[in-house]
Order: C-alpha cells, then sequence, then structure tokens
C-alpha cells in the first residue's frame, strides 16, 4: 500500500477498480466467492475531497474551475455495477454487494465487515485527512444544484443532505 494507491502484485486492479473489473480479473468463480463492500460518502463532501485529491497535484480553489470538475465525477454506481447500463443504476448495483460502509461512520461499519467475514476488529488509523474544513464552504447555491443533479440517485437512496 502506497499513500494513496492500494495495488495488488497479483491481479491488475486498484483501489479504484470498478466491481466489473474486479469481477473479469478475479474470475466469476473466485469473484463470486468473495465478501464484497464498498464505501459510501455524502457527495457533496466526496466532491471537495476528490477536487483537492493529491493526485490532481497542489489545487487552488476557483469557483469556475470547480463548477467544471463536478461534471467530471463519476457516480458511485458507475464503480458498482456488474452490467453494462447507461447510466448505471444505483439501486441495482447496490445489490452487488453483501455489504455498505459508509465514511461518516467507517469504523464503527468496518467493525461490522471485520464481524461478518470473521477476522479480529482493529482500529482504522487516520490516513489522508484534511485540515481545509467543512466540505459546506465550498459550495454556492449554484454548485450546490450541480451536485443535487449529478448525483440525486445517490443522495435520495442513501439519505444524503447538504
Amino acid at each position: 500500500m502506497e499513500r494513496f494507491e492500494v495495488r495488488s502484485s497479483r491481479h491488475n486492479t486498484h483501489k479504484h477498480s470498478t466491481l466489473a473489473e474486479y469481477r473479469r480479473e478475479y474470475g466469476p468463480e473466485l469473484f463470486g466467492s468473495l465478501f464484497k463492500f464498498a464505501c459510501v460518502r455524502n457527495p457533496w463532501d466526496r466532491a471537495v475531497s476528490y477536487f483537492f485529491s493529491p493526485h490532481r497535484g497542489p489545487v487552488e480553489f476557483n469557483r469556475n474551475d470547480f463548477h467544471a470538475f463536478l461534471e467530471t465525477i463519476q457516480p458511485v454506481a458507475h464503480y458498482l455495477t456488474l452490467e453494462e447500463e447507461h447510466p448505471p443504476r444505483l439501486a441495482a448495483a447496490l445489490g452487488n454487494l453483501d455489504f455498505v460502509l459508509r465514511f461518516e461512520k467507517l469504523q464503527s461499519d468496518f467493525a461490522e465487515v471485520c464481524r461478518r467475514i470473521g477476522i479480529p476488529v482493529q482500529s482504522l488509523p487516520v490516513r489522508n485527512k484534511s485540515a481545509r474544513g467543512s466540505y459546506r464552504d465550498y459550495y454556492d447555491a449554484d454548485s450546490r444544484r450541480l451536485v443535487e443533479l449529478r448525483f440525486g440517485e445517490e443522495i435520495e437512496l442513501l439519505g444524503y443532505r447538504f
């Protein structure tokens, strides 16, 4: 594991591989035997975090750049679908998982995953913590609405609010 990447030495996968890519890489038998889980995050928070992600290099906040950036972020369903649906539907995609963790309660949800797969519960280390403050500080009415339009299905199905 590197700071911002998780790579497999045996498989052609990385931390943001789609579920379909994992199935293709591992094969249907191994893939079917695995406990599959994903972590979701408030879309407004996720967008700000991704905007400032170190893989993008140094980034200064700019309203117009942020608005344009919002159009490039993939919805969660993109990562969790197994079929070639356009657009992928989150309700169906969530059915491909055994458990959904929420970033907002990561430690307790991770403990539940540990219990379900029969390994000792451990505390997760805190890595990549930002000092930028609340995601709410980066939004105006227009950018808030852009997220509502782009990620409306996530907001509704997962019960997120600004």
